[in-house]
Formats: structure tokens, C-alpha cells, sequence
């Protein structure tokens, strides 16, 4: 097989490309578990982690500072940037979480059924519905609105995103 990096190269004897292993073909042999396996983050942070070790121990190799104590510092700073996302994700959704409180006040937002998403076709914007598990209303959203879907089928403003990305109250001019 003529391949560098997975990409097929032309033989310099002859002028042919090997046709076994085009980009789209690669693609799928990465997708489908194939001999390239894609890198996630269940390979990465590993990776990440061992790595960070491995400079903190040669930092301190080259310096008058024990091994270990670099190889801790190493793991100490291979660790702090993942926590620190982790910790402002969480910060994030707490401040502004996809979906409001439903009006009866008994859901929140990892409460609510999905019941489906469609593409409007004339603002390409994809509209999500939800129901509330507890008291059964519907809502859709689209952007940064929420509307409640009436038993009669129509929508009314419920809530809207503030500039500081709270939810609000439809009417609220802010």
C-alpha cells in the first residue's frame, strides 16, 4: 500500500495513485475503528497527563530539584487546566442553562422531555420542543426565545435571554 500519513502518494516508478486509499476512504477507516484510530479525549488526557509528568521530571532532572517532586509538579499542572474547564462548564450552565424554569415551577432544565427539533426552512434556525414531565405544557425555542405552545396551537413569548445571558421574562424590555 502507497500511503504516507494515511494519504495516498504517487509511486515515483509509476505514474499511478493508489486508488485503494483515497482521503474519503481513509476518513472512514478512521470512523469505522479502521487501522487509524481517531484521538478523543479518552486518549488525549492520558496523553496530556503522561506528558505533563515526563516534562516535570526532566525539568527537574536538569535542575537541583528531586525528580519526583517534578514529576508531582508536572501532574499538579497536567491536571489544573482540566479541572479549571470542567469547573467553569459547570459555572456556565449554572448561570445560563439551555432552557428557563417550566411556569408551573416544578422542572428545570435537565427535567424536561425532548419531544423533537425541526429546521425552519425560511430562517434556516432549528426550533426545539420540550414538554414539561409535571404539569404537560409544551415549549419551543428558537435562538434566545422561549414560547409556550397553547392547547389551541399557538405560541406565546414565555422568556428571552438578558445581554448577560439569564433567562428573563418575555415582555421584559431589558
Amino acid at each position: 500500500m502507497l500511503q504516507a500519513f494515511g494519504l495516498p502518494i504517487k509511486c515515483p516508478h509509476a505514474n499511478i495513485v493508489d486508488e485503494h486509499l483515497s482521503p474519503s476512504a481513509h476518513i472512514d477507516t478512521q470512523r469505522h475503528g479502521g487501522p487509524v484510530s481517531n484521538m478523543n479525549l479518552e486518549t488525549l488526557f492520558p496523553l496530556w497527563f503522561f506528558l505533563c509528568i515526563a516534562i516535570g521530571s526532566a525539568i527537574a532532572n536538569y535542575s537541583s530539584t528531586p525528580v519526583m517532586t517534578g514529576a508531582g509538579i508536572g501532574m499538579i499542572v497536567g491536571v489544573a487546566p482540566i479541572v479549571g474547564l470542567t469547573m467553569l462548564c459547570v459555572l456556565i450552565t449554572w448561570w445560563r442553562p439551555d432552557l428557563p424554569r417550566c411556569r408551573c415551577g416544578k422542572t428545570k432544565y435537565g427535567e424536561y422531555e425532548s419531544i423533537g427539533s425541526m429546521l425552519d426552512p425560511l430562517t434556516k434556525e432549528w426550533w426545539y420542543e420540550n414538554r414539561c414531565p409535571k404539569c404537560g405544557r409544551h415549549y419551543k425555542s428558537k435562538s434566545n426565545v422561549v414560547y409556550e405552545v397553547m392547547p389551541d396551537g399557538t405560541m406565546t413569548p414565555y422568556m428571552k435571554t438578558s445581554r448577560w445571558g439569564r433567562w428573563v421574562n418575555a415582555t421584559d424590555s431589558s
